[in-house]
């Protein structure tokens, strides 16, 4: 793009500003007129505000002021509260467990976090409190069995 000030006596001042023109033919209209407008202000000393660029960056906010005030953000849901086992659930699983060896033990412990996401005992869903049960009666079953197969 070469703008070109001249002057009746035959003077001049232009400035080149080479361009790519890709894209649609909008877009390289757009792109020259602004490079045309901004090349003459130059020439000329005119200090001048970024129309397009603010206009733009304004209509933009308002837009998405509009969109967050007609469309609120969902709220989050809150994870389910989970009903946990009890004292004498507790105490009921606990004893089971003094039954088992120190590999059934850790075995034990092992599966309610991977199944129940339970680091602890206390830490059981109240639901799952039947299958744990079974869960240690028969291991504490095979654990015998094993012992007379041995003896």
């Amino acid at each position: 793009v070469i703008t070109k000030l001249m002057h009746s006596s035959g003077q001049w001042i232009d400035s080149v500003l080479p361009i790519i023109i890709d894209g649609k033919p909008q877009d390289v209209g757009s792109r020259i007129t602004y490079i045309r407008k901004y090349q003459l202000w130059s020439i000329l000393g005119l200090a001048t505000e970024d129309d397009d660029g603010q206009s733009e960056a304004k209509y933009k906010y308002e837009e998405s002021q509009k969109r967050t005030q007609n469309n609120p953000p969902p709220e989050q849901e809150k994870p389910e509260e989970v009903e946990r086992i009890g004292k004498m659930e507790i105490i009921a699983l606990s004893t089971l467990i003094t039954n088992l060896d120190e590999e059934g033990d850790k075995s034990f412990f092992k599966w309610i976090k991977k199944t129940f996401n339970a680091s602890s005992i206390d830490e059981i869903p109240k639901k799952c409190f039947e299958e744990c049960m079974i869960s240690v009666k028969n291991k504490i079953k095979f654990m015998k069995n094993q012992e007379r197969v041995v003896a």
